[in-house]
């Protein structure tokens, strides 16, 4: 599946995020995905980039968590990607003990 065909699903399966595109040497490579919080703060959310055909995911809200990389090659599965959205969300919105 192409970087655009999975940027128009996630968009269409979750349009409170808010994209920015990535762009490397002017080439757009990727996504990054913000979720606005309140009061006024945007909180990315996850990073998909491609790269020679395969995709790279950046999982940001439990990278802030651990402080540590957590970044692992995506097959293109949009269901698996929206779980993994998801699950970053839930993550960015739990109140820290």
């Amino acid at each position: 599946m192409s970087l655009e065909a999975i940027h128009a699903e996630i968009m269409l399966a979750r349009p409170y995020l808010i994209p920015r595109e990535r762009t490397e040497e002017g080439i757009r490579n990727g996504y990054s995905y913000w979720l606005r919080v309140p009061p006024s703060k945007e909180v990315r959310v996850i990073r998909l980039s491609q790269e020679d055909g395969s995709y790279e995911l950046v999982r940001s809200a439990s990278e802030r968590k651990t402080l540590a990389k957590v970044r692992q090659r995506f097959s293109g599965s949009v269901a698996e990607l929206l779980a993994i959205i998801d699950e970053q969300i839930d993550i960015i919105r739990k109140p820290e003990r």
